[in-house]
């Protein structure tokens, strides 16, 4: 019999699948936690001369980082886009 190779088989499967779900959801969430850490630091950001005027809001925020920075800002920090972005 072969139950030693499906159980090790089926943890190899439920190990990827996980690793699969926390990417995708740490890509998903990370546009929101970007624009959560700006809108905390903004008070300090416009200290050091890096933000010339407060967000109004998250919906200010989002469209101000979309239009200044570009799209691919949103995820400036997570692990796997360090390297490209």
């Amino acid at each position: 019999m072969e139950i030693g190779k499906n159980k090790s088989g089926n943890f190899s499967t439920n190990f990827v699948m996980a690793g699969m779900a926390a990417i995708m959801s740490k890509s998903a969430a990370a546009p929101i936690e970007r624009v959560k850490l700006l809108l905390q630091n903004q008070g300090e950001m416009i200290k050091r001369g890096q933000l010339h005027k407060p967000y109004n809001g998250v919906g200010d925020c989002f469209k101000r980082v979309l239009r200044e920075e570009g799209l691919f800002s949103f995820w400036r920090g997570v692990g796997i886009f360090k390297s490209c972005c």
